[in-house]
């Protein structure tokens, strides 16, 4: 499970196995088909989407994303993330 922020506003708890997105709780019914290393086409409810990654730090656990022109940041909590911000 991770905690991602959007934008430093929006946080949805994201949980992705066998292929399956699960957000808040939620499956929901991609169709997802990596084009390359940094660029993916998304079908979601009879819509299309085209999502680039444009930047990514890995020691921030942060990156830009492209979703049809808009660019989102986005932040990442994994579970040791969480587990240490309960800790205190």
């Amino acid at each position: 499970m991770f905690k991602i922020k959007v934008n430093n506003s929006n946080v949805f708890d994201i949980d992705i196995a066998d292929k399956q997105f699960v957000v808040d709780g939620k499956k929901l019914d991609l169709d997802v088909l990596q084009i390359n290393n940094d660029m993916w086409s998304i079908l979601y409810k009879h819509k299309s989407y085209m999502a680039e990654l444009v930047d990514i730090d890995r020691v921030d656990k942060s990156c830009k994303v492209k979703v049809n022109g808009n660019v989102y940041h986005l932040t990442l909590e994994d579970k040791f993330d969480q587990l240490l911000q309960q800790l205190g």
